[in-house]
């Protein structure tokens, strides 16, 4: 059973921490916790392409992520591109690295995150790669 986010826990979270949870929970595969991080639905926007999912777990599918040798994602840089107070524009960077520690895959992404009550979460993804990344949103 996956970790459940108590209402305490997530009032000091920034936008930015939010997303650090957020692949902290991809890298355990914990479905519960990413569907807790992102709103539903969830939108993602890859290229011209736009697709909706009801939950974020819907979207992921690790069986195709963890085929590519995948081990774990790692944040490389993270930046503020917009924020008010129920809406907020971070564009970042990250790695999928390999069991073997080398890089798989590269990108830059923005996440759109709104406040729900007293909480960020995630609403959606935006980039601007027409490949869009495997396992993510590809089905």
């Amino acid at each position: 059973m996956g970790t459940v986010l108590k209402n305490e826990d997530t009032l000091v979270w920034t936008p930015k921490q939010v997303v650090e949870k957020f692949i902290s929970a991809f890298n355990s595969m914990d479905k519960n916790l990413l569907d807790q991080i992102w709103a539903s639905p969830c939108v993602f926007m890859v290229g011209n392409q736009t697709n909706v999912f009801e939950r974020y777990s819907h979207a992921v599918d690790f069986n195709n992520i963890l085929e590519s040798g995948w081990k774990y994602t790692k944040i490389n840089w993270i930046e503020d591109r917009y924020k008010s107070e129920d809406i907020c524009l971070l564009r970042f960077n990250f790695s999928r690295v390999s069991k073997e520690e080398e890089e798989l895959n590269n990108y830059t992404v923005s996440h759109l995150l709104r406040m729900f009550g007293d909480k960020w979460k995630i609403s959606a993804l935006i980039m601007d790669e027409t490949s869009g990344m495997s396992g993510v949103a590809s089905r």
